[in-house]
């Protein structure tokens, strides 16, 4: 059976931890004709997470009130500075990107980044990360064309997340002399593709793959995700649209 599950994710919610008292409670919206994720993804300094399995479950119980506090998802800041044991990766880097160059002018060890106890996949802007997962562009341009099932699609090339030093943009305060501060972390090429944002040669040029993407999580499940939007109706960019189906088996 094909779940197809709406939920937004325009505000933050609470996390346990050190974060905690950064976020404030949503009330989650549980029309599940939508099958949309709406992701206010407008800052720069925050991971949004997103439990996939966890709407999921809450569906099938049929629970109003579990359903809601599935939709209670983390934001979680980034790491600027280090404070504990290095992990010999994260790092905060001031990047020169012009042009379509990289020079990297400096690099700081930071924290880890810290992560909720459950999630599938986060959401910085237009960048998304997997929890140990894998993803796949496809040549379909809308959920409704997709088989009717995974096996259709035949051989998948399932990419993992990858280590980038100059794509997860921290700070764009300084980009109009093109130095931008960025976070090195693995994400999702494929996923991240969906949009994407170039400044160097201001000012920034958006653009969207209009492509299916697939989502294989660590436990092997399959979601299907299709960028609608990034723009809200305001005309605010960085407000992400995500159709989705999941599980697609």
């Amino acid at each position: 059976m094909i779940y197809m599950l709406g939920m937004s994710l325009m505000a933050f919610s609470a996390c346990s931890g050190m974060f905690e008292n950064l976020y404030d409670q949503y009330p989650a919206q549980t029309d599940d004709l939508n099958a949309r994720l709406l992701v206010d993804a407008t800052t720069y300094d925050t991971w949004t997470y997103i439990d996939l399995h966890a709407i999921a479950d809450a569906i099938v119980s049929g629970s109003n009130e579990s359903i809601a506090e599935a939709h209670n998802f983390c934001v979680m800041q980034i790491p600027q500075t280090l404070t504990g044991e290095w992990d010999g990766v994260t790092a905060y880097t001031r990047q020169e990107i012009k042009l379509g160059t990289t020079t990297e002018l400096s690099s700081t060890p930071t924290d880890t980044q810290p992560e909720p106890a459950s999630w599938d996949i986060a959401i910085h802007h237009f960048d998304i990360r997997t929890n140990r997962g894998s993803a796949f562009e496809t040549q379909f341009s809308s959920l409704s064309q997709l088989p009717g099932s995974l096996s259709e699609l035949g051989p998948i090339d399932w990419q993992p997340d990858v280590l980038t030093t100059d794509r997860v943009w921290v700070d764009l305060s300084r980009s109009l002399s093109f130095d931008i501060g960025c976070q090195t972390i693995a994400i999702s090429l494929p996923l991240s593709s969906m949009a994407s944002m170039d400044v160097s040669n201001p000012p920034p040029i958006y653009q969207v793959s209009g492509k299916v993407c697939l989502l294989r999580m660590s436990d092997g499940t399959v979601a299907a995700l299709f960028l609608d939007n990034y723009i809200n109706d305001k005309g605010f960019k960085g407000h992400l649209t995500i159709s989705y189906i999941y599980p697609y088996q």
